[in-house]
């Protein structure tokens, strides 16, 4: 178990607001710590995340390589990752059997919120996409189930974007 674990073990169930971009990304990485399968991300391109600094790649890596994980991404932006992320994109490449990115379709692009969310039990919510603050959700699923919801509906409307993978002869 990774020390990122530990820390999430002893937190109690619970809503706690954040309002810093330290805040968000250790709240990320807590996220990514408690999930067991499924992980779902809602962003606008992922680069206010930490996902691609080395501890966030990390955080990532090691929750694909559980038996049975599966990292679900939906953008609204996907060329700042493809051009600013070679973590994220070898970690797309390396683990392309349960991770996959999707775009949001142009008519959904004006939405402002992001989410991260583990397990339909936990999860953290910026409540607009320009600023920091938000909701870190442990062991709630009553909160996290309608954010669930609205990933499976923007996940069905969505389209394939970034592969891990170059196609060609």
């Amino acid at each position: 178990m990774s020390e990122a674990q530990d820390d999430t073990c002893s937190t109690p169930a619970g809503e706690f607001p954040f309002d810093t971009k330290s805040s968000y990304e250790r709240g990320i990485i807590a996220t990514l710590a408690r999930a067991f399968a499924a992980v779902r991300i809602f962003d606008p391109d992922l680069q206010t995340t930490g996902l691609e600094s080395r501890g966030g790649a990390q955080a990532v890596d090691e929750f694909l390589r559980r038996p049975g994980a599966s990292l679900r991404v939906v953008l609204q932006h996907c060329d700042r990752l493809e051009a600013h992320s070679p973590r994220l994109m070898n970690l797309l490449r390396i683990h392309a059997h349960c991770f996959t990115i999707r775009r949001a379709p142009a008519d959904l692009r004006h939405l402002k919120d992001c989410f991260i969310l583990a397990d339909a039990q936990h999860g953290i919510l910026r409540i607009h996409a320009d600023h920091m603050r938000g909701k870190e959700f442990v062991d709630l699923p009553e909160r996290v189930e309608p954010l669930v919801q609205r990933f499976d509906e923007l996940w069905e409307l969505s389209e394939p974007s970034v592969a891990g993978t170059t196609l060609g002869l």
